[in-house]
């Protein structure tokens, strides 16, 4: 099974282009940008693992309170995307 590069990320430094920026992890370039709103990409590229964690998290503490509410389109609001984050293949 293949997994994601661990975080964190950061955008770092242009790369060959004036308007090419990198995203790091900890074990060298993740990948680059190169778009119209390449900062705002960039930057967006650079949370997905921390926005990752926090969606698992918030899946988590929502099924432990559902005993009480109803909360699963919620639910599936968020593990859509992480499922999307995580498919392999």
């Amino acid at each position: 099974m293949t997994t994601h590069t661990p975080g964190p990320w950061k955008v770092a430094g242009q790369g060959n282009g004036k308007q090419e920026l990198l995203i790091l992890g900890p074990s060298g370039e993740i990948g680059c940008v190169r778009s119209m709103g390449w900062l705002a990409d960039a930057r967006l590229i650079a949370a997905a693992p921390d926005l990752l964690k926090a969606c698992k998290a918030t899946v988590r503490l929502l099924r432990r309170v559902t005993a009480e509410i109803e909360c699963e389109t919620q639910c599936n609001a968020l593990q859509d995307p992480i499922a999307k984050a995580t498919a392999t293949g």
